[in-house]
């Protein structure tokens, strides 16, 4: 939930599927529009282009973690 206007910003989605607490299949996604532009049609790819490869080790990392909890 974003809950103030950021400029230039960039959304991300992480979809996983766990078991046992554990994630067995994932994919991530960048959205083409800065975040706020689009109205529910966003326009997405697959494999992120624009985003740093630190950023999607940390997104996977908080998705682990929300796994195990």
């Amino acid at each position: 939930m974003i809950s103030r206007f950021e400029v230039r910003a960039r959304e991300i989605e992480f979809d996983a599927v766990a078991k046992n607490g554990e994630i067995v299949l994932w994919a991530m996604s960048e959205h083409v529009e800065d975040a706020g532009v689009h109205s529910g049609d966003a326009t997405l790819i697959i494999p992120p282009q624009r985003l740093y490869f630190e950023t999607m080790r940390r997104v996977r990392a908080i998705a682990a973690r929300l796994a195990k909890s």
